[in-house]
C-alpha cells in the first residue's frame, strides 16, 4: 500500500506529460509538425509552429474538399468562400485547444501549472489519487474518438437536413470538410465538458491557502484563470458556430429553426457550464478554508481575557477581533468580474442569435396557428 501511494505523484506527473501526445488536437497538429521538413525548425509547443501548421492544414482541407467535389461535379468553382471559412474554423478549433495546452502545460516544468502544484511537498501522495484518475479518464483516446465522431456525424446530418429543407447546395467535398470541422469543434467541446471536472477532483487535495483571504491564494487565482481561458475560448468558438448556423437561413422553415435553436441552446449550455462549474467547486474550497480559519479564530477569541484584563490583553483581543472581521468579510468566490464581463461580451453573438431564433420560432408558430383556425 505504501508503495502504491508513493507512486501516485510520479504517475500523475507522467500523465501530465502524456497530455502532449494523448490529446486529439495535439496528436493531429504535432504529427503534421513532425512530417514537415526539418529545416523549418518547428517546435511542437511554439506559437509559431502552431500558426504555420494551422495555415497549412487549412489549405490542405480546402484543397481536399475541392478535389472530392470536382471528382463528382467538374463544374464546381475553385473559389468557395464558405468552404474557406469552414476550413479556417476547423484548424482554429484544433489550434486554440493546442495553444491552451502549450500555454498551460508547457514542457518547461517551471511554467507548467499542474507541475507547479505538484511541487508542494506538503500534499500527501494518497490525496492526489482523484486528480490522477481524472487525468487518466480525460486522456482516454477511445473516449475522445467516440465523442468527436458522434458529434461530427451529427453535424454532417444537420447540414444535410438544412440542404434538404432550404435552397442551400452542398457538394460531396463539403460534407467531408464539415465532418472534419465537426470533429475539431467537438474536440473543444470534449475539453469544455471534461476539464471543468478537474475542479471537483482537486477538492480532495489539501493545497495550502492564504488563511486570511483564501480566495487570494496564488494557486486558486491561477486555477480560476485557467478555467476562464477555457471558457473564453469556448465562447469564441460558440460565436463562430452561431454565425455558421445563420448561413443556411434556418428561419425559413419551422423545423430548421427548431434544429438551429437546439444546437444554439446546447452550445450556450456548454460554454456557461465550462465557466460556472469549476468556479462553483473553487468557491467550495475557499469557503471550507474560510470556515476552518474562522472556527479557529472563534476558539481563540473565546479563550481571550474577560473581566479583569490588562490593557495589553484587551489590545490583543481587539486585534484578534479585527482579524476575524477581516476574514469574515473576505470573498468566497474566485470569479474575476472582469473575466466574467469578457465572457458575456464574447457570448453576445450566440445570445442575440438565440433571442432572434426564439422570436422567429414564435412568429412561425403563431402564423401556423392562424392558418389552422382560419375557416
Amino acid at each position: 500500500m505504501a508503495q502504491q501511494t508513493s507512486n501516485t505523484r510520479e504517475e500523475l506527473e507522467s500523465w501530465i506529460d502524456k497530455t502532449k501526445d494523448h490529446l486529439l488536437c495535439n496528436i493531429v497538429l504535432n504529427s503534421i509538425i513532425r512530417i514537415l521538413p526539418r529545416f523549418l525548425r518547428l517546435q511542437e509547443d511554439s506559437l509559431f509552429a502552431n500558426v504555420i501548421v494551422s495555415v497549412l492544414f487549412a489549405v490542405f482541407l480546402y484543397l481536399l474538399s475541392f478535389l472530392i467535389s470536382f471528382l463528382f461535379d467538374t463544374s464546381v468553382p475553385f473559389g468557395n468562400p464558405i468552404a474557406a471559412l469552414v476550413s479556417l474554423l476547423t484548424v482554429l478549433s484544433f489550434s486554440i485547444v493546442k495553444g491552451l495546452h502549450d500555454s498551460i502545460l508547457p514542457s518547461a516544468a517551471e511554467k507548467n501549472f499542474a507541475k507547479k502544484l505538484l511541487e508542494l511537498d506538503t500534499i500527501p501522495n494518497e490525496k492526489l489519487t482523484s486528480v490522477r484518475d481524472w487525468w487518466v479518464s480525460f486522456l482516454s483516446l477511445p473516449r475522445q474518438i467516440i465523442f468527436v465522431s458522434l458529434l461530427g456525424i451529427l453535424g454532417v446530418l444537420t447540414v444535410h437536413y438544412f440542404s434538404l429543407k432550404t435552397s442551400m447546395t452542398i457538394h460531396y467535398g463539403s460534407y467531408v470538410l464539415i465532418l472534419f470541422c465537426g470533429v475539431a469543434i467537438s474536440q473543444g467541446g470534449y475539453c469544455a465538458i471534461t476539464i471543468p471536472r478537474l475542479s471537483k477532483a482537486i477538492t480532495n487535495v489539501p493545497f495550502p491557502m492564504f488563511w486570511l483571504r483564501p480566495a487570494d491564494s496564488l494557486w486558486i487565482k491561477e486555477a480560476s484563470s485557467v478555467f476562464t481561458k477555457l471558457s473564453l475560448a469556448n465562447a469564441f468558438i460558440a460565436s463562430c458556430i452561431m454565425a455558421g448556423l445563420f448561413w443556411p437561413k434556418p428561419w425559413k422553415t419551422s423545423t430548421t429553426t427548431v434544429v438551429a435553436s437546439i444546437w444554439l441552446l446546447i452550445t450556450l449550455s456548454v460554454v456557461l457550464y465550462s465557466f460556472f462549474y469549476p468556479q462553483y467547486y473553487l468557491s467550495k474550497i475557499i469557503k471550507a478554508e474560510k470556515d476552518t480559519q474562522m472556527s479557529n479564530l472563534q476558539k481563540k477569541i473565546k479563550k481571550g481575557p474577560f473581566g479583569r484584563a490588562s490593557e495589553e490583553e484587551i489590545k490583543k483581543l481587539n486585534e484578534l477581533i479585527k482579524v476575524y472581521e477581516q476574514l469574515a468579510n473576505s470573498r468566497e468566490s474566485a470569479i474575476d468580474m472582469q473575466a466574467l464581463l469578457r465572457l458575456f461580451f464574447s457570448l453576445a453573438v450566440p445570445i442575440l442569435s438565440f433571442i432572434g431564433i426564439s422570436i422567429q420560432i414564435g412568429t412561425t408558430l403563431t402564423n401556423q396557428l392562424k392558418n389552422i383556425h382560419q375557416p
